[in-house]
């Protein structure tokens, strides 16, 4: 029901464009929808699984698990995850050139999402706050960022919830989360780029 393209038109030019090759994309329907049949169209048109709303986390982390395991990421020395460059490249149909591109475009809207959560924590706004770490969340998710995603996500239901007593403590905390993911994502660029 997205405008435009549904998720059924979506599915079908996703498997266009992977037959004859080894990529299969797990596509996973979201929808209101609950009757069985309307799960069985949603396979019948190539998906690989449907989860009807209210979205219980449990069940979507279930599929998702089924679906696409996450391979290990790289790690610091204590083991906290930066980037899986493998993933990143998965998702990009291997293309060096694709990463690189979207690499320095997320090394230029890094800083100023990061100061547009600075300036709502000035400004005790939670609103914009709970905008600038949704932002965030969805920039290092991409990147297979994982443990900076989830200190925005933490900051986003500080957010969400309005009470910023304990915002600047996990900013901060995000900030130092950043610069290893900042300095990771230069990294895959002079390395890939070059």
């Amino acid at each position: 029901q997205m405008p435009e393209m549904d998720g059924f038109e979506a599915t079908r030019r996703i498997r266009k464009k992977e037959k004859g090759t080894s990529a299969h994309t797990p596509i996973i329907a979201m929808t209101a929808l609950a009757m069985e049949e309307d799960r069985s169209h949603c396979l019948a048109a190539g998906m690989d699984d449907y989860i009807s709303k209210p979205i219980r986390k449990e069940d979507l982390f279930a599929v998702l698990e089924r679906l696409a395991p996450l391979a290990p990421a790289p790690a610091l020395p204590n083991g906290t995850s930066i980037l899986n460059v493998d993933r990143l490249l998965d998702f990009v149909d291997g293309s060096k050139e694709l990463l690189v591109e979207l690499s320095v475009l997320f090394l230029t809207d890094l800083p100023v999402r990061m100061s547009q959560a600075r300036a709502a924590l000035d400004r005790r706004d939670h609103q914009a706050l709970f905008h600038a770490a949704h932002s965030l969340k969805g920039m290092f998710s991409s990147f297979e960022a994982r443990q900076a995603s989830e200190e925005a996500r933490q900051l986003e239901l500080i957010g969400r919830k309005g009470d910023l007593t304990e915002a600047e403590a996990l900013y901060e905390k995000l900030t130092w989360s950043v610069d290893q993911v900042k300095t990771a994502v230069e990294q895959l660029v002079q390395k890939r780029g070059g």
